[in-house]
């Protein structure tokens, strides 16, 4: 991950302010839909972490993940782990909220704040803002596009379109996704189509357990930041 900044910016406060206010009002907007809230944990491995495509870890990593819903709002909580480096260097919450404007597509907008570890200063957390937004279509293949802009030390912007297809074989569903995305100088100098990957995961319902073991095949269309990688791993998520 390539930063571009040596010390957060002046701006960075307001979002902070803009985010938690966008959070705070999301929370309060969904008291009364007591009824339709559900949490999930989830664990996870992998054999190599990417971050928006770019090279995050240099081996194995391990990461957790608390989801929160409420009526059409979501919250998360996230965290990673990087086992050659025997640090947890990620510790992320965002929150979005999706709209459903017919029976073909919804649109969806949310905030996050990130906070990386070595991004500004070796043994240091360093928070960086966010807000992204999409569609969704409920179409055959389930075409999404998604964008997102780091307002201050990613300073940039992050887009891919995918589309998912899941096959039910007996109990267990196996979904395949595919993902083509533009970095314009998003933790980087550079802009351009970055990536394009498939992902290919199993998932193994036993009560309110899903086990799922995945793979995904990335390939770098920008060979200065991106790398044609093969990233195996496994999951483990509670539904409550």
């Amino acid at each position: 991950m390539q930063n571009r900044h040596t010390s957060p910016s002046r701006y960075t406060g307001k979002w902070y302010v803009l985010i938690a206010a966008v959070l705070v009002a999301s929370v309060w907007s969904t008291r009364p839909a007591a009824a339709q809230v559900g949490f999930s944990v989830e664990a996870r491995t992998l054999s190599r972490y990417l971050f928006a495509g770019l090279p995050f870890s240099t081996g194995w990593v391990g990461q957790g993940q608390a989801v929160l819903t409420a009526g059409n709002f979501t919250f998360n909580g996230y965290t990673n782990y990087d086992f050659d480096t025997e640090e947890l260097n990620e510790i992320d919450i965002w929150g979005d909220y999706f709209h459903t404007f017919s029976d073909v597509f919804g649109g969806f907008i949310g905030a996050g704040l990130y906070n990386f570890k070595n991004v500004v200063e070796l043994g240091e957390f360093s928070a960086t803002p966010e807000l992204y937004y999409g569609l969704s279509f409920f179409t055959v293949l389930s075409p999404t596009l998604y964008v997102a802009h780091d307002f201050d030390l990613g300073s940039g912007t992050h887009a891919y379109a995918s589309v998912a297809h899941d096959v039910p074989v007996g109990v267990v569903t196996l979904t395949g996704t595919g993902r083509l995305a533009y970095n314009a100088k998003y933790w980087r100098e550079g802009s351009g189509f970055s990536y394009a990957d498939l992902n290919i995961a199993a998932g193994v319902p036993f009560g309110v357990f899903t086990f799922t073991p995945s793979v995904a095949f990335v390939g770098a269309l920008d060979k200065d930041d991106f790398i044609d990688v093969v990233v195996w791993g496994a999951s483990l998520r509670a539904d409550f």
